[in-house]
């Protein structure tokens, strides 16, 4: 007759429990010894993570986000989740071709962000294990706050169509 395919079964009948089953090995393998971490990487804060990208910053860039979550709901989850860390001013992120599963959280200062982003990094977020770097400019939460802002100019494209808009009221 066929043997079931969920059925475990031996030459002497059904097999239940350890019943069967093979000792243990006397010897089990070694795991190969720990390599030791970088020097630069112990114990310092996340500052590796800094001297591989940029800068410490009170802003964190985070990466491998949900792309099919809303914008506002990916906005209140990273809020949450951040939040356990200190204050948040801001919280950016865009649903844009270019700029789907990216965010960018702004924390009050550097110690605060130099923590979430320990914590963060590799964080497993819906499923993905999150990716989490210093930003390599000052967000602009930032420089409002220490009142270093400057205004950027706008997009060639958003320049043309006011041109566009302003030759078409003059017609």
């Amino acid at each position: 007759p066929p043997v079931a395919l969920h059925a475990r079964t031996s030459p002497s009948g059904p097999l239940r429990g350890d019943q069967g089953a093979p000792p243990p090995p006397s010897n089990p393998p070694k795991s190969p010894a720990p390599r030791a971490a970088p020097a630069a990487a112990v114990g310092d804060g996340g500052m590796a993570q800094a001297a591989a990208g940029a800068p410490p910053n009170p802003t964190l860039y985070l990466q491998r986000l949900p792309e099919k979550m809303s914008k506002w709901s990916l906005k209140r989850h990273l809020h949450a989740l951040c939040s356990q860390y200190g204050r948040i001013r801001d919280v950016i992120a865009c649903k844009g071709d270019r700029l789907r599963g990216q965010a960018w959280v702004v924390f009050e200062n550097v110690s605060v962000s130099s923590e979430a982003l320990r914590q963060l990094n590799g964080f497993p977020f819906f499923g993905r294990a999150m990716s989490a770097t210093f930003a390599r400019d000052k967000s602009d939460a930032t420089a409002r706050a220490d009142g270093t802002f400057v205004p950027r100019a706008k997009r060639k494209r958003e320049e043309e169509r006011a041109a566009t808009a302003a030759a078409a009221a003059a017609a």
